[in-house]
């Protein structure tokens, strides 16, 4: 999005040049679209790159989002055909097979969006921060407040319930820099008064598990019904007027 309108954007200039150009040796869209895909496929060029009509669609089709989410139901590989993965995508992914929870993790693809050594990532975190703090001014600035909801990865939940995370490449380092940047978040956020409500928490507690078996990394329907729960406890007493 700041590529597309940097001019929206008041990044920092001794945050935003490093990311320019890192950005100009290697595309973060593709190095991403590349661990997506778990290698399987060469992400697509610059001049074939229909990253425009997608976007079109997915903000104005709900057909087309009805069709993604089919489509990742259809060909996301479940629990039980594990076996059946390629070496290829096991570069990618880790099969966790726990004694009441079991799912695949994604941890390097995961990691790809947390990574701070990357400058890029570095700005994202900064966007980050400006959006919600712009977001809860305009809400008060109307007579409203806003409340956000930090969602962590399918990884940061299963934390627990991984005994041997040296099994798991990428695993640890993810959940590291998972965690911290949801503290820099969380104390971002206690230090300008904004609402928020943490689903990590509830969602680690839970017997059943809250998220699919396969290498999907929403919640399952389980999962949702808790969130839910928790965004109805942290807004259950703001006065409708």
């Amino acid at each position: 999005m700041f590529l597309r309108n940097s001019a929206r954007y008041p990044v920092p200039d001794t945050l935003l040049a490093p990311a320019l150009n890192a950005e100009k040796r290697a595309a973060l869209a593709s190095q991403v679209n590349e661990l997506s895909i778990w290698g399987e496929a060469s992400p697509p060029t610059p001049a074939s790159d229909p990253s425009r009509l997608r976007m079109f669609l997915s903000r104005n089709s709900a057909l087309w989002g009805f069709a993604r989410a089919l489509k990742a139901w259809l060909f996301s590989p479940d629990f039980h055909t594990v076996a059946d993965l390629t070496p290829k995508q096991l570069e990618y992914a880790s099969v966790l097979d726990g004694e009441d929870w079991r799912t695949i993790l994604t941890s390097r693809y995961r990691d790809a969006a947390e990574d701070d050594d990357d400058p890029r990532i570095m700005v994202g975190i900064w966007l980050t921060e400006w959006a919600i703090r712009t977001l809860d001014q305009l809400g008060k600035q109307n007579g409203s407040r806003a409340t956000f909801v930090l969602l962590p990865t399918k990884e940061s939940v299963f934390r627990e319930k991984v005994k041997d995370p040296d099994r798991h490449p990428y695993f640890s380092k993810l959940i590291n820099e998972e965690d911290r940047h949801r503290q820099h978040l969380i104390s971002y956020m206690n230090r300008y008064g904004i609402s928020y409500v943490d689903a990590a928490p509830p969602l680690r507690e839970m017997a059943q598990q809250p998220y699919f078996e396969n290498k999907d990394g929403h919640p399952n329907a389980t999962g949702q019904a808790r969130i839910a729960v928790s965004i109805r406890e942290k807004i259950g007493d703001c006065p409708l007027h």
